[in-house]
């Protein structure tokens, strides 16, 4: 694959950047793979100084998809009417699929920010391998699958998990470090048009000392625990950001998003009896579970108390040895949602309507 990224290099020289979890070793073997040509004119982004209406010709992802297919790439298409254009393709070697835009770095820089955590804590990586094979093995993983309700992304759970690890002390606010390994900025453009100024700088989190000791296993109970039984999925004061070192209140949160990029149309945020979830994008003002309904997030719970459960006394030897054997049940979503959003007659009925958990 990166020999094939060398065919890129056509268009205006470009060079091209990876992103995602394969970047930063929390890759499965069916994840997809996505680019980013850099345009080493405009380092820093879009800034309003800058016409979108007259971008070079590194910028026609129609002649990029044309480049792609001559040089024998497979199932090219392009979307240039995109808030981000992109061209999608796969690769004949490998089945890889792969998403591709153009000078859109945010998603390189996120990747970098995870690879740095990643570093500064070993366990990271793995324990992201096993969270997101064990959420697309229970059907929580479709942010985004048509005629499925949306659930979690891989990035959310990235997200997620680290956000619990800086609130138990095992990982530090890399955006915090005032030594700074990254000390810029970038330009993006939103799907209106504005312009908005991010700062992407972090440390490197090389003078951080653990805490705590730990284990990949007692870290990864950890995780079913925190998700089942701690977090207060009916909180409307806190939120899970990762800039912010955890779990902080509203008022201490960085860049705290509104209106659509809060949560998505159906979401009825207000309602005290319901479930939500807030996690802030470490770089935006945006909530990446803000389309996750309530149900959803109850069976999440449900699951990963459930999970626990079964891992509970098992031994560290047995958990490496046997966890596909340890796997809750794949969830069935829809017959489950609708049982969960049918209101119980009787409080006392609740249980019995959403499962006893123990």
């Amino acid at each position: 694959m990166n020999e094939k990224l060398e065919k890129f290099r056509r268009i205006k020289d470009a060079r091209t950047a990876t992103i995602g979890s394969t970047c930063y070793g929390a890759g499965r073997p069916e994840s997809d793979l996505d680019l980013c040509i850099f345009d080493r004119d405009r380092v820093h982004g879009f800034e309003p100084t800058i016409s979108m209406s007259n971008l070079p010709p590194i910028y026609d992802v129609s002649a990029i998809a044309h480049v792609l297919t001559q040089a024998g790439y497979k199932a090219v298409s392009c979307i240039p009417a995109a808030t981000i254009p992109i061209v999608k393709l796969t690769d004949p070697e490998t089945g890889l699929s792969c998403d591709m835009n153009v000078n859109r770095r945010l998603g390189v820089y996120n990747t970098r920010l995870f690879r740095r955590y990643c570093l500064v804590f070993s366990p990271l990586a793995p324990l992201l391998r096993k969270v997101k094979g064990w959420t697309r093995h229970i059907g929580l993983n479709h942010p985004s699958t048509p005629g499925v309700p949306p659930s979690f992304s891989s990035y959310a759970l990235t997200l997620m998990t680290i956000a619990g690890l800086q609130r138990s002390g095992y990982l530090p606010n890399l955006q915090a470090d005032t030594r700074k390994s990254v000390n810029t900025h970038f330009w993006e453009v939103s799907k209106t048009g504005e312009r908005y100024k991010v700062d992407i700088r972090y440390g490197k989190g090389d003078q951080w000392r653990h805490i705590r000791l730990y284990s990949l296993d007692d870290v990864f109970r950890a995780w079913f625990r925190y998700w089942g039984f701690e977090h207060n999925y009916q909180s409307t004061s806190t939120v899970l950001s990762i800039r912010d070192g955890g779990l902080v209140r509203w008022g201490s949160a960085t860049n705290l998003p509104t209106g659509n990029a809060l949560h998505g149309p159906r979401i009825d945020y207000d309602d005290p009896k319901e479930y939500r979830l807030v996690v802030l994008d470490p770089f935006i003002p945006k909530n990446c579970t803000g389309r996750i309904q309530s149900g959803i997030l109850k069976l999440f719970q449900r699951a990963c108390r459930a999970q626990y459960a079964k891992l509970d006394g098992v031994s560290s030897q047995e958990l490496r040895a046997k966890w596909e054997d340890l796997l809750i049940p794949p969830i069935p979503v829809r017959s489950a949602l609708r049982k969960i959003n049918r209101r119980p007659k009787d409080p006392r009925d609740a249980e019995t309507q959403f499962g006893a958990c123990h």
